[in-house]
């Protein structure tokens, strides 16, 4: 790499105090750019006038240009957790985010902080694609002041994947096939699929494990229906637990009394952040008292707790979803 003209650019006295980091040799900083992974890079280069020259000639090394580094993508319906934070594209939005403008899990761009005000309740009804993302970028509209909800630790929807969801699901049991169906009874990249039946359907199901509790580990399996009357999702979860470390789980009953607060521990502790019940919502308990199953066995104890929730329609606004929403 030729770094002359740049030292020559930044020879001057008065531009080496006014860009401190240009007092670092330009070799030094090439260097330093090839242990980088290429977020850090481009923020790096963006310090100073003198670091985004040095980029921009490391990139010419390797016969590459910076709008082609990253550019932007269509956010699918769904996409799991894992997938979006390994996505370099969301890690760079993610370390680029100020005062100014925010990341937006909803489309992945960044937009001013007013897009997350609520429009309010004195407005007239608005449609599900009331911000257009199109005044920031020709990409469809989103609404990043209706939040997310958590469908299980793995997967969490914004208002427009509820919305696509609906309309999959009745397609589905209306025996029209339907947006994102795929062979193999598959639907969004094989995330959702439905139960192996021969009449037509009307729910859709996901099914996950959580296994970072010391004390346990959980088999998740999310289904989604749609209400015919008023068209909401209902979200069934089963949380099927396996205990490895009896005396540690058995501590307590409250867990009886009021599952979503023990829910909310048991992933607290595990270090998610998944939040999927409220102390509104239906949750069953199965399997029996944790007394009864460690008098069962000594083997690994299993119960089952199942939470029902009800996310709305496609209407906004929309309080089912308000009261489910991170």
């Amino acid at each position: 790499m030729d770094f002359k003209s740049i030292n020559l650019k930044f020879k001057r006295p008065f531009l080496r105090k006014r860009y401190p980091l240009s007092s670092i040799p330009p070799e030094i900083v090439g260097i330093i750019f090839t242990f980088l992974p290429l977020p850090d890079q481009i923020c790096l280069s963006l310090s100073c006038r003198c670091l985004y020259s040095c980029f921009k000639l490391f990139l010419k090394s390797q016969n590459k240009e910076i709008p082609k580094l990253l550019p932007p993508q269509d956010r699918p319906i769904l996409c799991l957790k894992d997938s979006a934070d390994k996505n370099l594209r969301i890690q760079l939005l993610r370390q680029l985010e100020n005062r100014q403008w925010r990341y937006c899990s909803g489309c992945w761009f960044l937009h001013p902080p007013s897009a997350w005000k609520s429009p309010g309740p004195t407005k007239p009804r608005l449609s599900p694609y009331r911000y257009n993302c199109g005044k920031w970028h020709s990409r469809r509209s989103c609404m990043p002041y209706a939040g997310e909800v958590d469908l299980c630790p793995c997967l969490r929807i914004s208002f427009h994947d509820k919305t696509h969801l609906i309309m999959t699901i009745k397609s589905a049991r209306e025996g029209r096939g339907g947006g994102g169906g795929e062979e193999g009874g598959g639907y969004y990249n094989g995330i959702l699929r439905h139960p192996e039946i021969e009449s037509g359907y009307n729910f859709l199901r996901h099914i996950c494990t959580f296994t970072q509790h010391p004390s346990a580990h959980v088999k998740l399996q999310t289904t989604l229906s749609v209400q015919a009357k008023t068209e909401s999702l209902w979200v069934s979860s089963r949380y099927y637990f396996t205990v490895k470390d009896s005396q540690q789980m058995l501590a307590g009953s409250f867990w009886v009394k009021d599952p979503g607060t023990w829910l909310e521990q048991f992933f607290t502790a595990a270090g998610s952040t998944f939040y999927g019940w409220q102390k509104k919502h239906n949750i069953f308990c199965r399997g029996g008292h944790w007394e009864t199953c460690a008098k069962r066995t000594a083997d690994p104890r299993v119960f089952e707790l199942i939470v029902e929730r009800n996310l709305g329609n496609g209407n906004w606004p929309n309080k089912q979803w308000d009261r489910n929403r991170n």
